[in-house]
């Protein structure tokens, strides 16, 4: 980020379902909208002491001064009407979208400090879950690495897929982690099919893949500059039902996260 600058940080966990509408005027559900100001504080956490959050001071402003008479570097809030005349600020969503975009040229950020119309569908379109299926082969540089994942685009396919597997998830492809979920047991009922139409309709196509026998979940993190450089950031560790839906995390040094998963894959992989 240049100098004299400063990160204007909004949460806004509607992302995946703007994305994948991708219309500047898309209204998400009650539901998200509630969580959105429930959680506008989230960057909180996360933001440098010299940034902003964007967010409402009718809720937030008495937690936020509690909590910053506890951790003295947290950032500051902004309120909406103090966008426009906040100079050097650079807006950092959750993710961007046309609505976010919309909803920040409102406020009086200037166009130039947005992503211009080749810049969001470059992000749609590495969004996108068959940037993932194309990129996956690529990732398997060994023997300890598995996995498929196939984009269908028809009915007649996601049926063969899943009559043809014991067990499969169907991923909408638009669709935030976690999210946009269909768990399959080698039966394409009728609410599968409804469902598979609905996402072939909207988004073009349904993401299919087998599922294994897990014995962790874990993911890596990875932080990106901004100027091309990406490193390691760390692990995390967690707990899901079987039926994939999150439990709980393990608060854990990466290195003893390294350990239990060198249980079963050899850390040089």
């Amino acid at each position: 980020m240049k100098a004299n600058t400063s990160a204007l940080h909004l949460f806004n966990p509607a992302h995946d379902l703007s994305l994948a509408n991708y219309s500047p005027t898309y209204m998400p559900p009650a539901s998200a909208c509630r969580l959105s100001v429930d959680l506008s504080l989230l960057p909180v956490w996360y933001a440098h002491p010299e940034d902003a959050v964007l967010a409402s001071s009718f809720h937030n402003l008495h937690f936020l001064e509690e909590k910053q008479a506890l951790f003295l570097e947290l950032p500051h809030l902004l309120m909406e009407p103090e966008v426009a005349t906040t100079p050097n600020l650079v807006p950092v969503p959750w993710g961007w979208n046309p609505a976010v975009h919309k909803y920040l040229l409102s406020l009086g950020v200037p166009s130039e400090m947005l992503p211009n119309k080749a810049q969001l569908a470059a992000i749609r379109t590495q969004s996108h879950r068959l940037f993932a299926v194309n990129l996956l082969p690529a990732l398997q540089l060994n023997d300890n690495f598995c996995g498929e994942s196939f984009y269908l685009t028809n009915t007649s396919d996601i049926r063969h897929f899943v009559e043809n597997h014991e067990t499969c998830l169907l991923k909408a492809p638009l669709s935030g982690s976690g999210k946009g979920l269909n768990w399959c047991r080698n039966v394409y009922t009728s609410v599968i099919n409804r469902w598979s139409e609905h996402a072939v309709n909207r988004q073009g196509g349904v993401v299919a893949e087998p599922i294994y026998n897990k014995v962790a979940d874990f993911a890596m993190l990875f932080h990106a500059a901004g100027d091309g450089n990406v490193s390691f950031a760390g692990y995390s560790l967690f707990r899901t039902r079987a039926n994939g839906v999150y439990e709980s995390n393990m608060l854990l040094p990466d290195e003893l996260i390294e350990r239990r998963l060198t249980n079963y894959v050899p850390l040089e992989a």
